[in-house]
């Protein structure tokens, strides 16, 4: 991740950790940004936080068009598993 990179804000519908520690997320696109700021937050062993400015509509509808989001917000019937990542 760098300055100017782009970048999805999403709220976490549904979580689920296994005993083996993976997780199964579902997780709700919320807007995209420019990402202008990045930096580790201290004592969490590489956890990183950013600060960004929100993509104006033709930018977003683009970015979304581009990197499949729309796929994902209605589900691509891969299944768990088979998912794509999300960029």
């Amino acid at each position: 991740m760098r300055r100017n990179s782009p970048a999805t804000i999403v709220q976490i519908e549904r979580s689920g950790v296994s005993a083996d520690g993976s997780a199964d997320v579902l997780l709700k696109p919320l807007s995209y940004i420019w990402l202008e700021e990045i930096w580790e937050r201290p004592g969490t062993g590489g956890l990183l936080e950013a600060r960004g400015i929100r993509m104006n509509k033709e930018a977003a509808s683009a970015y979304e068009r581009w990197s499949g989001m729309r796929a994902y917000g209605m589900g691509d019937g891969r299944g768990r598993g088979q998912q794509l990542p999300i960029p």
